[in-house]
């Protein structure tokens, strides 16, 4: 624990689990660019970046879920059970709906210079979410199934709840349906995983020496690449059904690597003074950037287009730097120009105290996305 100037004690943050985040997101991002420059055929040849996207697939997201439970815990230990979800699941569901109407009214709006046009049918149809919006219901989901199942817990509860968050992962690998609170189950498990994770575990493996991390991680990210590339195995999340246990279980084994390398390169790169304030600073983000970057690195897309540029190397630079700086800036401006309300839930009641301000950000910040 450490204590701020106010005088009250506060957990102590570990910084590598900021830039795992960080990274997490930064590959969320890469996919859904890389995914919007096949269809638009600026990558006419789409084999290598379905090979990056598919390795990407085996750890960005199950990543994020097994974050999101190292955290639970801790903040529920704070609050207590319905304190955690009474911040939490409000939250969830403004910003659910919310981003679904901005981002699907832009999408209609635009619908001439999309790749695929969207109509308002498909904006009002909350019950299928669109794009990266079925991330916001699997957090709903997993909040409430790890607050009321305790998977931390040594007792018969936390091992139940482990044992049927694991069976589903497996069931539900790759396994995704369009509706609302179905996309993505196939994570539950990473998340129950997370919550057996205890920080000070975190900061003793976030502490190790270098010599140790760097071959671990390369060998990390070379069994994930091989996988990815020379095998069927798929990710989680990614939809295609029909895969045997076999090639689940190998998947299983590539989204490990994945992680492990995720979390390798993590800790090499807190250890770059400016490289780790940077990731740091994304990975405090991930909430505005999960929400806001299809808004942003499309419409760089769509301007170079206009403009006839067609170098991808160019639309990936600026797509993706658009993608992450964009909802940044966002989340920083929206402060200033009372919309504050686009990454939190509306300040109703104005007599909120400082202290309550402070935890709601914090909580925002450290357990959203």
């Amino acid at each position: 624990m450490v204590q701020n100037s106010s005088g009250e004690l506060k957990p102590e943050r570990e910084h590598t689990l900021d830039i795992c985040r960080g990274l997490a997101v930064a590959g969320v991002v890469l996919v859904h660019m890389l995914s919007g420059l096949i269809d638009a055929n600026v990558i006419t040849d789409a084999s290598k970046a379905d090979r990056i996207n598919d390795v990407l697939s085996l750890m960005r997201m199950p990543a994020l879920a097994l974050l999101l439970g190292v955290l639970v815990p801790g903040s529920v230990s704070r609050r207590g059970s319905m304190g955690y979800l009474r911040r939490r699941l409000p939250l969830l569901l403004w910003l659910f709906i919310l981003w679904s109407f901005i981002q699907g009214a832009i999408e209609v709006f635009t619908s001439g210079s999309k790749n695929q046009p969207t109509t308002w049918q498909d904006v009002y149809t909350l019950w299928t979410p669109e794009d990266q919006m079925w991330f916001l219901p699997y957090l709903i989901v997993a909040t409430i199934v790890m607050v009321a199942g305790r998977p931390w817990e040594p007792g018969r509860r936390g091992h139940l709840t482990l044992f049927l968050c694991l069976i589903a992962s497996v069931l539900m690998w790759s396994r995704n349906f369009p509706y609302i609170a179905t996309t993505g189950i196939a994570l539950i498990g990473f998340s129950a995983l997370g919550t057996r994770i205890p920080l000070r575990r975190v900061s003793y493996l976030s502490s190790a020496r270098s010599l140790v991390v760097l071959p671990v991680t390369v060998i990390a990210v070379t069994c994930v690449c091989l996988i990815a590339w020379k095998s069927s195995a798929q990710g989680p999340t990614v939809g295609r059904h029909g895969l045997s246990f076999l090639v689940i279980l190998y998947s299983a084994f590539g989204t490990a690597c994945g992680i492990a390398a995720l979390f390798g390169l993590a800790v090499l790169l807190s250890r770059i003074t400016q490289t780790g304030r940077l990731l740091t600073a994304l990975g405090q983000r991930t909430l505005q950037i999960y929400l806001a970057h299809i808004t942003f690195y499309a419409g760089i897309r769509v301007v170079l287009l206009k403009l006839g540029v067609d170098n991808v190397a160019l639309h990936i630079a600026l797509g993706l730097s658009a993608g992450i700086a964009g909802p940044i800036a966002l989340g920083y401006f929206s402060k200033y120009v009372h919309a504050g309300w686009l990454f939190a839930l509306p300040k109703f009641n104005s007599s909120r105290t400082a202290a309550e301000e402070r935890h709601i950000r914090a909580d925002s910040a450290s357990n959203s996305v």
